[in-house]
């Protein structure tokens, strides 16, 4: 799944959100993704605008997020056990894959 930036009505202009807050579990599996979420970030992935000026509003765009420590997966929360393995398999195909070891 490929995110949807063409879609935005103002590509790469700042534009004032909402709050939003994810959920990760404290894991050597998410400690490798960190870097990942954070590239995913960096290159607009992670939040997409959608509307007009004047009805416009922030979402999350394609990359999977936990918003709730409750609910299991139909809830958007946890417990998910694939949850992990389907994030990286999203960032993979959106071109972010595991940072390169240092030699």
């Amino acid at each position: 799944m490929a995110c949807a930036q063409e879609d935005q009505p103002s590509p790469g202009e700042p534009f004032h959100g909402g709050v939003f807050e994810a959920f990760l579990p404290d894991s050597e599996k998410t400690r490798k993704l960190v870097p990942r979420l954070k590239e995913a970030f960096r290159q607009g992935l992670t939040f997409t605008v959608t509307g007009t000026d004047t009805g416009a509003r922030v979402s999350w765009d394609c990359i999977p997020h936990k918003t709730s420590i409750h609910g299991g997966k139909s809830g958007n929360g946890y417990p998910d056990s694939t949850y992990l393995t389907h994030l990286s398999e999203v960032l993979t195909a959106n071109g972010i894959g595991e940072p390169r070891a240092k030699s």
